[in-house]
C-alpha cells in the first residue's frame, strides 16, 4: 500500500482473529503434550507389562512356594493394568490427537485460507480507497473502490457472522 490508511476491523472481529491465531498454538501444544504423555504407552511393553513379566520370571526362581505363588499372583493384575494403560494411549490417539490433527488439516486450514483471502481483499480495498482519495473525480478509481469494498465485505460477512447495517454502513456481529 502506498501510504494510505489501512482498514481496521471492529474490536469484536479482532478478538475472533486472536482466537483463531491462538487455536493453532493451543492445538499444537495439546498434541505435543499428548504425544509426550502416551509415548511410553504404545512403544513395546509398557512399565506394567514389563513388571508382570519380571514378576513371572522372578517367581519361578523362588524356592519358597508361598513366596513364589504370592509373586506370581501379581502378574494377572499387572497385565490388566498394562492393557488398560495401552488402551488409554490408543484412546488418546484416536479420540484426541486424530481429531485435533484433522481439525488442523481441514477446518483450521480452511480458516487460514479465508483469512488470507480476506486480508488480500482488504489490501486491494485499501489501495483502491487510497487511489480514490488521491483522484476523487476519477470514475474508474471510484468504481475500483466500490468493487473492492464489496469484495472485502463479501469475504468478511459470511466468514465471521458479520453484516453491514443499512443505516450506518458499518459492520456488526451477530
Amino acid at each position: 500500500m502506498r501510504g494510505g490508511a489501512s482498514t481496521s476491523y471492529p474490536a469484536e472481529f479482532q478478538l475472533i482473529l486472536e482466537d483463531y491465531k491462538f487455536a493453532k498454538v493451543a492445538t499444537d501444544d495439546i498434541l505435543d503434550s499428548c504425544a509426550e504423555i502416551i509415548k511410553d504407552y504404545l512403544n513395546g511393553l509398557n512399565r506394567y507389562e514389563k513388571m508382570a513379566d519380571c514378576f513371572s520370571a522372578y517367581s519361578v526362581k523362588m524356592s519358597d512356594v508361598t513366596a513364589r505363588d504370592s509373586i506370581a499372583s501379581a502378574k494377572p493384575g499387572l497385565e490388566q493394568i498394562g492393557r488398560l494403560y495401552r488402551q488409554f494411549g490408543k484412546d488418546v490417539q484416536e479420540n484426541v490427537m486424530a481429531k485435533l490433527k484433522a481439525f488442523l488439516q481441514t477446518d483450521y486450514k480452511k480458516m487460514t485460507e479465508e483469512v488470507s483471502n480476506l486480508n488480500r481483499c482488504r489490501t486491494a480495498y485499501d489501495n483502491a480507497a487510497d487511489n480514490f482519495r488521491r483522484k476523487p473525480n476519477d470514475a474508474e478509481a471510484e468504481q475500483r473502490k466500490t468493487t473492492t469494498e464489496a469484495a472485502h465485505d463479501a469475504h468478511l460477512c459470511p466468514l465471521f457472522g458479520a453484516a453491514k447495517t443499512p443505516k450506518s454502513n458499518t459492520l456488526s456481529f451477530m
